[in-house]
């Protein structure tokens, strides 16, 4: 295990048309004024907000047979859900989409709730965090969580407890690897910091600290594996070598170019062909795009001004869907 703290008129409608031509036919360069590139090209309704993470599949591609009053669902793979009902929000149960078949359950008691979960990107695997019922446990300065992945053959690896630390905060983020031998968390310990956790082993491999951080948010694995991302609370966003959590990159989302107080990367997505990287921010609501290989500022989405809660790419790679605040509704940008 490794501990690091790092430095770490009729003019103005040609020029609209010219820009948004340019953001259709695939050109990516931008300039850093919001707005400069981004075409939208619909807006989804949305009728619930599950307690999960899904991408695209679940925000505007919403499958046939959904798990049923579910408190949180992910849709694992093409052929089964998992789901924690409504009617017992102490149970993760995986079943099949056609039918709703169960395949596997697992319980858990009163002292544990679900504060989230997730599935990989590529839908094999899903994770769930827990969170302590501190009124039933009491433990207030040394609070903990318990992490779940539930792999292809309904087993599930249960890590934890994990503690937060004296100045830890409830678990943020959970994402698991597409393969499923690891998953990172972020807030446990601290709030400002990331770790990543071997599923089999059930031990820490390494976590870090960003020098200037208040808190991070939000993390997202690349398709390959082999980085993972993370945006804080100082708009930074961190390219780390999963392995071995090495910085390899880091770039800044922010209007100024430079930190600003009480601004924030609120979500982190990776396209599905690992050549962008995006951050939706707080609480301005912008969204900024990345090359992942040279670090520059590819796109720039001017949101409606309120902090982004929801975002993904598609699978394409060529949208991104953007949603925040208390609309029920998702915005769909084209990118390229």
């Amino acid at each position: 295990m490794r501990y690091r703290e790092r430095e770490s008129g009729p003019l103005g409608i040609m020029m609209t048309v010219a820009v948004a031509g340019l953001a259709v036919c695939g050109c990516l360069s931008c300039e850093r004024n919001v707005g400069s590139s981004g075409v939208l090209v619909r807006t989804v309704p949305v009728s619930d907000r599950l307690l999960s993470t899904s991408g695209w599949l679940g925000l505007v591609e919403q499958p046939p047979n959904p798990a049923p009053a579910s408190k949180a669902c992910a849709f694992l793979g093409t052929d089964r859900v998992a789901f924690v009902p409504k009617s017992d929000t102490h149970r993760l149960t995986v079943c099949t989409r056609d039918n709703g078949t169960v395949l596997a359950s697992w319980a858990w008691g009163p002292e544990w709730y679900l504060h989230h979960m997730a599935r990989s990107r590529k839908g094999e695997y899903v994770v769930v965090c827990l969170s302590e019922e501190l009124t039933l446990t009491g433990n207030y300065r040394r609070e903990s969580c318990r992490v779940g992945v539930v792999g292809p053959k309904e087993r599930i690896h249960w890590v934890g407890p994990i503690a937060f630390g004296q100045s830890g905060t409830s678990p943020r983020c959970t994402v698991v690897s597409d393969d499923g031998e690891t998953f990172a968390i972020v807030g446990p310990g601290g709030s400002d910091e990331v770790q990543v956790w071997s599923t089999k082993e059930g031990k820490m491999l390494w976590r870090d600290v960003p020098k200037g951080e208040s808190g991070m948010e939000d993390i997202a694995f690349s398709p390959d594996g082999r980085t993972l991302y993370a945006g804080g609370t100082s708009g930074w966003v961190y390219a780390y070598e999963a392995s071995s959590g090495r910085v390899t990159m880091r770039v800044l989302a922010s209007r100024e170019s430079k930190p600003v107080y009480g601004y924030r990367v609120s979500k982190v997505d990776v396209s599905p062909d690992g050549t962008l990287v995006a951050a939706g921010t707080g609480p301005d609501g912008d969204v900024y795009v990345w090359d992942t290989k040279t670090g520059k500022l590819v796109v720039v989405i001017s949101s409606k001004g309120s902090t982004v809660s929801d975002l993904a790419f598609s699978p394409d790679s060529c949208e991104i869907v953007v949603g925040g605040g208390m609309r029920m509704a998702l915005d769909v940008w084209r990118i390229r």
